[in-house]
């Protein structure tokens, strides 16, 4: 499985996303390709949280017209996840929402997932819709992914939801460093505290979602 490194800032204001737009580079690098996407997600575990409770999230994911299921687990530190994602059908996806596993265990992702329940049933926990713009900030040693998202987190119901902001940015490949010098810059530049909660872990939380 490929290791994710990312950090994320919650951000109270859309002004500091105006801020760091209006100046089209960090650190004189400039920030290119942008482009804007809407993802909706679903995260699932068991009904006591077996996945939330060992550090791991297992995510059905419909955007731009296709699905794919992601599964992580958080390894030493804050910043670092291991990440396994695969592309499914909307069939499949279907199935996964219903809790039906007959046509979509031979789906590596969603064995990985199923492997740590033991014999507990897995289920959509909640739901989340992100608005995200995605810019790309190169040097040349590394590239980033800076995201500017705008989530709406939702009980399966939808009945109650929370909305927050957040700057995201990974490293998609190259030199760690880069990332880190950047992510320093950031936080000193615009007073942005990081957040060292997934996005499983701030949902499970806002909607209090096992008590």
């Amino acid at each position: 499985m490929p290791q994710e490194i990312e950090s994320k800032f919650h951000v109270e204001s859309l002004r500091i996303f105006d801020l760091i737009r209006s100046q089209k580079q960090i650190a004189g690098h400039n920030l290119t390709n942008q482009e804007k996407v809407v993802q909706d997600d679903v995260y699932f575990d068991t009904l006591n949280g077996q996945l939330f409770s060992q550090g791991k999230s297992f995510r059905l994911r419909q955007s731009c017209g296709q699905y794919a299921v992601t599964f992580k687990e958080k390894l030493t530190g804050n910043h670092v996840r291991m990440e396994f994602e695969e592309t499914i059908t909307e069939l499949q996806a279907q199935r996964l929402l219903d809790s039906d596993l007959t046509d979509v265990f031979q789906v590596k992702v969603i064995q990985t997932a199923i492997s740590h329940l033991g014999t507990n049933r897995i289920n959509p926990i909640f739901c989340l819709q992100n608005n995200r713009e995605k810019w790309c900030l190169g040097s040349g040693l590394a590239n980033l992914e800076i995201c500017f998202d705008s989530i709406q987190y939702m009980d399966i119901g939808q009945s109650r939801f929370f909305e927050e902001n957040e700057l995201e940015l990974e490293l998609k490949e190259g030199d760690p460093e880069f990332h880190w010098k950047i992510t320093n810059l950031l936080s000193q530049q615009y007073t942005l505290t990081p957040s060292f909660q997934s996005k499983y872990e701030r949902g499970v939380k806002l909607l209090n979602v096992f008590g």
